[in-house]
């Protein structure tokens, strides 16, 4: 098919490989062959928009995550005034969440100091050096 049905066949593939289903079942939803699926999933094109729409729902799960986080957080500062036990699971999970979200920010710092850099290499730190791609494949 050509035009916007074959449009439609590639959205709904796309789609449905993004969300995690296998190309048969990718391919009988966008009504269209396994074989044509699988040719479609060998052009950079249909492949990197399964990979936009795949970061897409990440990103959306992220959010929905980050937005829960305030409120879990309070919920677990909460069960520091409950039964004893609870009280130990609740502070043991706060101080391991924090430490592991301590490591997480100073990850993204470094690798955003690193990007900087990367970008400048006039401005790199002494022994630092950019390495192209070239030069690693």
């Amino acid at each position: 098919p050509r035009g916007p049905r074959r449009k439609g066949a590639v959205a709904v593939a796309a789609a449905a490989l993004a969300g995690g289903a296998g190309v048969q079942e990718a391919a009988t939803r966008a009504g269209i062959g396994r074989r044509t699926l699988s040719r479609w999933l060998t052009t950079p094109k249909f492949a990197a928009r399964v990979e936009e729409l795949k970061a897409q729902a990440t990103a959306c799960a992220v959010n929905t995550l980050t937005s829960a986080m305030s409120l879990a957080a309070e919920t677990l500062v909460g069960l520091l005034d409950g039964v004893p036990d609870v009280r130990l699971r609740a502070a043991k999970t706060i101080i391991e969440m924090g430490v592991k979200l301590n490591e997480h920010y100073d990850l993204t710092q470094r690798i955003a100091e690193l990007e900087r850099q990367a970008a400048h290499p006039s401005r790199e730190g002494p022994g630092l050096r950019v390495v192209a791609d070239e030069d690693v494949l």
